[in-house]
Protein backbone atom coordinates (compact mmCIF):
# COMPACT_ATOMS: atom_id res chain seq x y z
CA UNK A 1 0.00 0.00 0.00
CA UNK A 2 2.77 2.20 1.09
CA UNK A 3 4.50 1.62 -2.38
CA UNK A 4 1.22 2.19 -4.47
CA UNK A 5 0.61 5.61 -2.72
CA UNK A 6 4.50 6.22 -3.39
CA UNK A 7 4.13 5.49 -6.88
CA UNK A 8 0.53 7.45 -6.91
CA UNK A 9 3.15 10.93 -5.97
CA UNK A 10 5.68 9.97 -8.58
CA UNK A 11 2.88 10.45 -11.14
CA UNK A 12 1.68 13.24 -9.59
CA UNK A 13 4.75 15.07 -9.57
CA UNK A 14 5.19 14.29 -13.65
CA UNK A 15 2.57 16.35 -14.60
CA UNK A 16 4.26 19.32 -12.44
CA UNK A 17 7.66 18.09 -13.10
CA UNK A 18 10.11 19.79 -11.00
CA UNK A 19 13.21 21.11 -9.24
CA UNK A 20 15.08 23.62 -6.71
CA UNK A 21 18.44 23.23 -6.09
CA UNK A 22 20.47 25.67 -3.75
CA UNK A 23 24.16 26.65 -3.36
CA UNK A 24 26.47 23.83 -4.77
CA UNK A 25 27.01 22.08 -1.03
CA UNK A 26 30.00 19.72 -0.49
CA UNK A 27 29.78 16.53 0.95
CA UNK A 28 31.07 15.17 4.67
CA UNK A 29 33.80 13.04 5.73
CA UNK A 30 35.03 10.12 7.61
CA UNK A 31 33.17 7.03 7.85
CA UNK A 32 34.24 5.14 11.09
CA UNK A 33 33.80 8.30 12.93
CA UNK A 34 31.70 10.45 10.06
CA UNK A 35 32.64 13.98 9.75
CA UNK A 36 30.00 16.81 8.45
CA UNK A 37 28.69 18.01 5.00
CA UNK A 38 29.59 21.16 4.96
CA UNK A 39 27.14 24.07 2.75
CA UNK A 40 28.07 26.69 0.16
CA UNK A 41 28.87 30.63 0.95
CA UNK A 42 25.80 32.78 0.90
CA UNK A 43 25.09 33.94 -2.75
CA UNK A 44 25.98 37.38 -3.51
CA UNK A 45 22.32 38.49 -4.05
CA UNK A 46 21.44 38.04 -0.61
CA UNK A 47 25.42 38.77 0.94
CA UNK A 48 25.21 39.61 4.85
CA UNK A 49 27.20 42.21 6.57
CA UNK A 50 30.57 40.92 7.16
CA UNK A 51 33.63 41.45 9.44
CA UNK A 52 36.47 42.48 7.47
CA UNK A 53 35.35 45.03 5.10
CA UNK A 54 38.73 45.06 3.77
CA UNK A 55 39.06 41.64 2.78
CA UNK A 56 35.35 42.09 1.34
CA UNK A 57 37.16 45.03 -1.02
CA UNK A 58 40.34 42.66 -2.21
CA UNK A 59 37.80 40.21 -2.90
CA UNK A 60 35.60 42.05 -5.35
CA UNK A 61 38.60 43.08 -7.06
CA UNK A 62 40.05 39.75 -7.54
CA UNK A 63 36.17 39.07 -9.28
CA UNK A 64 36.08 42.35 -11.55
CA UNK A 65 40.11 41.00 -12.67
CA UNK A 66 38.20 37.58 -13.54
CA UNK A 67 35.21 38.70 -15.50
CA UNK A 68 37.67 41.65 -17.75
CA UNK A 69 39.92 38.61 -18.60
CA UNK A 70 37.13 35.87 -18.58
CA UNK A 71 38.43 33.55 -15.89
CA UNK A 72 35.90 31.15 -15.31
CA UNK A 73 37.63 29.65 -11.89
CA UNK A 74 37.41 29.75 -8.41
CA UNK A 75 39.84 27.76 -5.95
CA UNK A 76 38.30 27.17 -2.73
CA UNK A 77 38.34 24.56 0.25
CA UNK A 78 36.92 23.28 3.45
CA UNK A 79 39.02 23.12 6.47
CA UNK A 80 37.94 21.44 9.56
CA UNK A 81 38.87 21.26 13.37
CA UNK A 82 36.78 18.72 15.43
CA UNK A 83 36.90 17.93 19.20
CA UNK A 84 35.82 15.28 21.13
CA UNK A 85 33.62 16.64 24.62
CA UNK A 86 36.41 17.39 26.97
CA UNK A 87 39.24 17.34 24.37
CA UNK A 88 41.26 19.12 22.56
CA UNK A 89 40.67 20.12 18.98
CA UNK A 90 42.80 18.26 15.77
CA UNK A 91 42.68 19.03 12.15
CA UNK A 92 40.05 16.61 11.23
CA UNK A 93 40.18 12.95 12.92
CA UNK A 94 42.23 10.27 13.46
CA UNK A 95 39.91 8.51 10.36
CA UNK A 96 39.71 11.55 8.27
CA UNK A 97 43.59 13.35 8.53
CA UNK A 98 44.32 16.37 6.65
CA UNK A 99 42.24 19.38 4.87
CA UNK A 100 38.32 18.83 4.43
CA UNK A 101 39.50 19.22 0.62
CA UNK A 102 40.02 21.67 -2.16
CA UNK A 103 38.00 22.28 -4.60
CA UNK A 104 38.32 23.92 -7.85
CA UNK A 105 35.78 25.21 -10.06
CA UNK A 106 35.82 26.18 -13.79
CA UNK A 107 32.21 27.54 -15.34
CA UNK A 108 32.66 28.06 -19.11
CA UNK A 109 29.97 29.68 -20.78
CA UNK A 110 29.30 30.68 -24.29
CA UNK A 111 26.44 32.86 -25.59
CA UNK A 112 24.37 31.67 -28.67
CA UNK A 113 22.39 34.19 -31.30
CA UNK A 114 19.25 32.69 -32.68
CA UNK A 115 17.71 29.07 -32.69
CA UNK A 116 15.75 27.83 -29.29
CA UNK A 117 19.12 27.62 -27.34
CA UNK A 118 20.22 31.00 -25.59
CA UNK A 119 23.57 30.05 -24.42
CA UNK A 120 25.55 26.92 -23.36
CA UNK A 121 28.48 25.78 -20.59
CA UNK A 122 30.10 23.72 -18.28
CA UNK A 123 30.03 23.25 -14.79
CA UNK A 124 33.36 21.38 -14.01
CA UNK A 125 34.14 20.83 -10.15
CA UNK A 126 37.10 18.84 -9.04
CA UNK A 127 38.06 18.29 -5.36
CA UNK A 128 40.92 16.36 -3.44
CA UNK A 129 42.14 15.73 0.03
CA UNK A 130 45.94 15.58 1.42
CA UNK A 131 45.24 13.14 4.16
CA UNK A 132 42.90 9.66 3.94
CA UNK A 133 40.88 9.37 0.97
CA UNK A 134 37.40 11.52 1.76
CA UNK A 135 34.77 8.18 2.05
CA UNK A 136 36.95 4.80 2.35
CA UNK A 137 34.94 3.32 -0.65
CA UNK A 138 36.12 6.50 -3.09
CA UNK A 139 38.64 5.08 -5.62
CA UNK A 140 41.14 8.11 -5.13
CA UNK A 141 41.80 11.49 -3.04
CA UNK A 142 41.10 13.14 -6.55
CA UNK A 143 37.57 13.06 -7.53
CA UNK A 144 35.00 15.30 -9.60
CA UNK A 145 31.91 16.20 -8.15
CA UNK A 146 28.89 18.16 -9.74
CA UNK A 147 30.19 18.28 -13.08
CA UNK A 148 28.14 17.98 -16.58
CA UNK A 149 27.22 20.18 -19.65
CA UNK A 150 24.30 22.16 -19.90
CA UNK A 151 22.18 24.46 -22.22
CA UNK A 152 19.80 27.14 -21.72
CA UNK A 153 16.33 27.56 -23.58
CA UNK A 154 12.85 29.31 -23.22
CA UNK A 155 11.69 25.92 -22.12
CA UNK A 156 13.73 24.95 -19.26
CA UNK A 157 18.38 24.19 -18.26
CA UNK A 158 19.04 20.85 -19.52
CA UNK A 159 22.33 19.42 -18.33
CA UNK A 160 24.01 15.93 -19.28
CA UNK A 161 26.71 14.52 -17.14
CA UNK A 162 27.41 13.63 -13.65
CA UNK A 163 24.53 15.88 -11.76
CA UNK A 164 23.24 15.91 -8.36
CA UNK A 165 20.19 14.38 -7.42
CA UNK A 166 17.19 16.50 -5.59
CA UNK A 167 15.12 14.27 -3.52
CA UNK A 168 13.75 16.95 -0.70
CA UNK A 169 15.19 19.79 0.26
CA UNK A 170 18.75 20.22 -0.63
CA UNK A 171 20.33 21.20 2.55
CA UNK A 172 20.17 22.40 6.11
CA UNK A 173 22.64 24.89 5.99
CA UNK A 174 25.06 23.36 8.80
CA UNK A 175 28.48 21.55 8.57
CA UNK A 176 27.78 18.24 9.76
CA UNK A 177 24.39 17.34 8.30
CA UNK A 178 21.47 15.03 8.85
CA UNK A 179 20.68 11.67 9.12
CA UNK A 180 19.41 12.13 5.33
CA UNK A 181 22.74 12.93 3.82
CA UNK A 182 24.59 10.10 5.72
CA UNK A 183 21.64 7.63 4.47
CA UNK A 184 22.86 8.99 1.53
CA UNK A 185 19.69 10.72 -0.25
CA UNK A 186 21.68 14.46 0.08
CA UNK A 187 24.07 16.06 -2.43
CA UNK A 188 24.15 12.71 -4.10
CA UNK A 189 25.50 12.86 -8.09
CA UNK A 190 25.22 10.14 -10.34
CA UNK A 191 25.24 10.42 -14.29
CA UNK A 192 22.28 11.30 -16.22
CA UNK A 193 20.38 13.91 -17.84
CA UNK A 194 18.51 17.01 -15.80
CA UNK A 195 15.44 19.46 -17.05
CA UNK A 196 15.08 22.28 -14.53
CA UNK A 197 12.74 25.28 -14.89
CA UNK A 198 11.22 28.08 -13.00
CA UNK A 199 7.65 29.64 -13.74
CA UNK A 200 6.65 32.68 -11.81
CA UNK A 201 3.12 33.65 -12.23
CA UNK A 202 3.49 36.70 -10.51
CA UNK A 203 5.48 38.76 -8.16
CA UNK A 204 3.90 36.25 -5.25
CA UNK A 205 4.16 32.80 -6.41
CA UNK A 206 6.86 30.90 -8.63
CA UNK A 207 6.86 27.26 -9.02
CA UNK A 208 10.35 25.37 -9.45
CA UNK A 209 10.64 21.94 -11.23
CA UNK A 210 12.88 20.05 -12.20
CA UNK A 211 12.93 16.00 -13.89
CA UNK A 212 16.11 13.66 -13.93
CA UNK A 213 17.17 10.14 -15.04
CA UNK A 214 20.04 8.80 -14.08
CA UNK A 215 21.48 5.77 -16.07
CA UNK A 216 24.49 4.83 -13.39
CA UNK A 217 25.58 5.71 -10.29
CA UNK A 218 29.20 7.67 -9.84
CA UNK A 219 30.47 6.29 -6.92
CA UNK A 220 30.50 9.40 -4.84
CA UNK A 221 28.51 10.65 -1.68
CA UNK A 222 28.79 11.07 1.59
CA UNK A 223 26.95 8.13 3.00
CA UNK A 224 28.37 6.01 5.77
CA UNK A 225 30.08 2.83 4.42
CA UNK A 226 27.41 0.27 3.81
CA UNK A 227 24.40 2.49 4.49
CA UNK A 228 23.29 2.71 0.67
CA UNK A 229 24.37 1.04 -3.20
CA UNK A 230 27.28 2.96 -3.91
CA UNK A 231 29.41 2.19 -1.19
CA UNK A 232 28.91 -1.57 -1.68
CA UNK A 233 30.58 -3.93 -3.96
CA UNK A 234 28.60 -6.09 -6.36
CA UNK A 235 25.51 -3.30 -5.36
CA UNK A 236 24.70 -1.15 -7.99
CA UNK A 237 21.94 1.00 -8.27
CA UNK A 238 20.91 1.88 -12.02
CA UNK A 239 18.10 3.66 -14.24
CA UNK A 240 16.83 6.25 -11.50
CA UNK A 241 14.24 8.59 -12.08
CA UNK A 242 13.65 11.74 -9.71
CA UNK A 243 11.06 14.69 -9.47
CA UNK A 244 10.60 18.01 -7.81
CA UNK A 245 8.30 20.73 -7.68
CA UNK A 246 8.51 23.61 -5.16
CA UNK A 247 6.08 26.11 -5.18
CA UNK A 248 7.52 29.67 -2.91
CA UNK A 249 4.83 31.94 -2.50
CA UNK A 250 5.43 35.53 -0.87
CA UNK A 251 2.61 35.98 2.07
CA UNK A 252 4.00 39.44 2.23
CA UNK A 253 6.65 41.83 2.39
CA UNK A 254 7.66 39.56 5.61
CA UNK A 255 6.96 36.51 5.48
CA UNK A 256 7.50 33.68 2.50
CA UNK A 257 6.76 29.91 2.65
CA UNK A 258 8.16 27.08 0.47
CA UNK A 259 6.68 23.76 0.04
CA UNK A 260 8.16 21.00 -1.59
CA UNK A 261 7.10 17.70 -3.03
CA UNK A 262 9.90 14.99 -4.69
CA UNK A 263 9.82 11.39 -5.61
CA UNK A 264 12.25 8.86 -7.00
CA UNK A 265 11.78 5.43 -8.34
CA UNK A 266 14.66 3.20 -9.47
CA UNK A 267 16.71 -0.05 -9.22
CA UNK A 268 19.85 -1.51 -7.84
CA UNK A 269 21.29 -4.55 -9.41
CA UNK A 270 23.26 -6.98 -7.45
CA UNK A 271 25.71 -9.84 -7.99
CA UNK A 272 25.91 -10.50 -4.23
CA UNK A 273 25.24 -13.62 -2.30
CA UNK A 274 23.84 -11.80 0.06
CA UNK A 275 21.09 -9.99 -1.32
CA UNK A 276 19.55 -10.17 -4.49
CA UNK A 277 18.48 -7.00 -7.19
CA UNK A 278 15.84 -4.62 -5.91
CA UNK A 279 12.77 -2.17 -6.84
CA UNK A 280 13.71 1.14 -4.56
CA UNK A 281 11.01 4.14 -4.62
CA UNK A 282 11.02 7.22 -1.93
CA UNK A 283 8.93 10.82 -1.44
CA UNK A 284 9.33 13.54 0.29
CA UNK A 285 7.92 16.71 1.49
CA UNK A 286 9.54 19.64 2.80
CA UNK A 287 8.00 23.05 4.18
CA UNK A 288 10.27 25.93 5.24
CA UNK A 289 8.69 29.61 6.37
CA UNK A 290 10.95 32.39 5.99
CA UNK A 291 10.25 35.83 8.49
CA UNK A 292 12.35 39.21 7.89
CA UNK A 293 11.80 41.39 11.00
CA UNK A 294 14.04 44.03 9.89
CA UNK A 295 16.83 44.48 7.51
CA UNK A 296 19.58 42.47 9.87
CA UNK A 297 17.56 40.35 11.71
CA UNK A 298 15.54 37.31 10.04
CA UNK A 299 14.44 33.54 10.92
CA UNK A 300 13.73 30.55 8.85
CA UNK A 301 11.51 27.64 10.34
CA UNK A 302 11.98 24.29 8.16
CA UNK A 303 10.89 20.46 8.21
CA UNK A 304 10.80 17.56 6.10
CA UNK A 305 9.93 13.70 6.03
CA UNK A 306 11.49 11.71 3.46
CA UNK A 307 10.82 7.86 3.46
CA UNK A 308 12.32 4.94 1.16
CA UNK A 309 10.63 1.47 0.25
CA UNK A 310 13.07 -1.25 -0.64
CA UNK A 311 16.25 -2.75 0.73
CA UNK A 312 18.98 -0.30 -0.21
CA UNK A 313 21.57 -2.55 1.66
CA UNK A 314 22.56 -5.86 3.10
CA UNK A 315 24.03 -4.48 6.28
CA UNK A 316 22.66 -0.94 7.18
CA UNK A 317 24.62 0.39 10.34
CA UNK A 318 21.51 1.65 11.86
CA UNK A 319 19.54 -1.62 11.79
CA UNK A 320 22.94 -4.25 11.13
CA UNK A 321 20.18 -5.82 8.32
CA UNK A 322 18.83 -5.48 5.11
CA UNK A 323 16.06 -3.13 6.32
CA UNK A 324 13.25 -2.51 3.68
CA UNK A 325 11.96 0.99 4.54
CA UNK A 326 13.71 4.35 5.60
CA UNK A 327 12.25 7.24 7.47
CA UNK A 328 14.40 10.19 7.65
CA UNK A 329 12.94 13.69 9.34
CA UNK A 330 14.26 17.54 9.90
CA UNK A 331 13.46 20.10 11.89
CA UNK A 332 15.53 23.30 12.28
CA UNK A 333 15.42 27.13 13.27
CA UNK A 334 17.85 29.37 11.90
CA UNK A 335 17.57 33.37 13.21
CA UNK A 336 20.18 35.94 11.36
CA UNK A 337 21.13 39.09 13.09
CA UNK A 338 23.88 40.72 11.21
CA UNK A 339 26.65 38.84 10.43
CA UNK A 340 25.97 35.50 12.39
CA UNK A 341 23.21 33.43 11.84
CA UNK A 342 22.26 30.84 14.77
CA UNK A 343 20.72 27.61 13.94
CA UNK A 344 19.85 24.53 15.46
CA UNK A 345 18.56 21.42 14.07
CA UNK A 346 17.15 17.74 14.95
CA UNK A 347 17.23 14.89 12.37
CA UNK A 348 16.22 11.38 13.01
CA UNK A 349 16.10 8.29 11.56
CA UNK A 350 14.04 5.21 11.50
CA UNK A 351 14.99 2.05 9.88
CA UNK A 352 12.09 -0.86 9.71
CA UNK A 353 12.52 -4.65 9.53
CA UNK A 354 14.90 -4.92 10.82
CA UNK A 355 14.62 -1.96 13.03
CA UNK A 356 17.01 0.50 14.16
CA UNK A 357 17.15 3.95 14.82
CA UNK A 358 19.12 7.47 15.07
CA UNK A 359 19.43 10.70 16.55
CA UNK A 360 21.86 14.03 15.40
CA UNK A 361 21.17 17.36 16.91
CA UNK A 362 23.04 19.82 15.71
CA UNK A 363 23.48 23.54 16.96
CA UNK A 364 25.66 26.39 16.52
CA UNK A 365 26.44 29.71 14.60
CA UNK A 366 28.06 30.44 11.34
CA UNK A 367 29.86 33.73 11.24
CA UNK A 368 30.41 35.62 8.18
CA UNK A 369 33.98 37.30 8.10
CA UNK A 370 34.06 38.14 4.80
CA UNK A 371 32.23 37.65 1.11
CA UNK A 372 34.21 34.76 0.58
CA UNK A 373 35.47 33.45 4.24
CA UNK A 374 32.69 31.68 6.58
CA UNK A 375 33.35 30.12 9.83
CA UNK A 376 31.40 27.34 11.21
CA UNK A 377 31.04 26.50 15.23
CA UNK A 378 29.14 23.59 15.68
CA UNK A 379 27.83 21.11 18.62
CA UNK A 380 26.89 17.65 18.01
CA UNK A 381 25.52 14.82 19.47
CA UNK A 382 24.65 11.92 17.31
CA UNK A 383 23.50 8.65 18.42
CA UNK A 384 22.39 5.08 16.85
CA UNK A 385 20.46 2.27 18.55
CA UNK A 386 20.10 -0.96 16.70
CA UNK A 387 17.37 -3.13 17.51
CA UNK A 388 19.29 -5.95 19.36
CA UNK A 389 21.28 -3.38 21.40
CA UNK A 390 20.30 -2.43 24.36
CA UNK A 391 22.01 1.33 24.54
CA UNK A 392 22.73 3.90 21.81
CA UNK A 393 25.89 3.84 20.31
CA UNK A 394 27.51 6.94 19.97
CA UNK A 395 29.00 8.19 17.03
CA UNK A 396 29.52 11.98 17.62
CA UNK A 397 29.91 13.73 20.84
CA UNK A 398 31.72 16.58 20.15
CA UNK A 399 32.61 20.06 18.50
CA UNK A 400 33.03 21.11 15.06
CA UNK A 401 35.19 24.40 13.70
CA UNK A 402 35.10 24.40 9.64
CA UNK A 403 36.42 27.49 7.70
CA UNK A 404 35.30 27.98 4.41
CA UNK A 405 36.90 30.00 1.66
CA UNK A 406 37.13 30.92 -1.93
CA UNK A 407 38.76 32.87 -4.22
Amino acid sequence: MKSNLQLMLLVMLAVCAAPSRAEDLPPAAAASAPAMAAPAGPTAAALPPTVFKELDQAYDRLQAFKYAHQIPLTLGAWQWWHADRGKALHYGTKDASGTFFFYLTADPTRPLIGGPVKSVGAHVEVRVNDGDKFRGFFSSRLWTYDSYLWAYTPYGTFKAGQVRKCIGRDWDDSFWGGTAYFDGFKLNPDWGVSWENTHVFDARLSLASFAQFFVHEDGINGSLGYAEPESIPGFTAKNTVVLRTVAKFKASERVQLELGLSGQLGGIASSRWDIGSQQTTACAVDLSVHYTLRKDLDLKVFGEVLQSEGAISPYRYVSGGASTRIVDTLLGLHVRHGMITYRVGRSSGRDYHPDGQQLIWVGGVTVALAKNIDCYVERVRWTVRPAFFKQDLTFNDGWELALHWRL
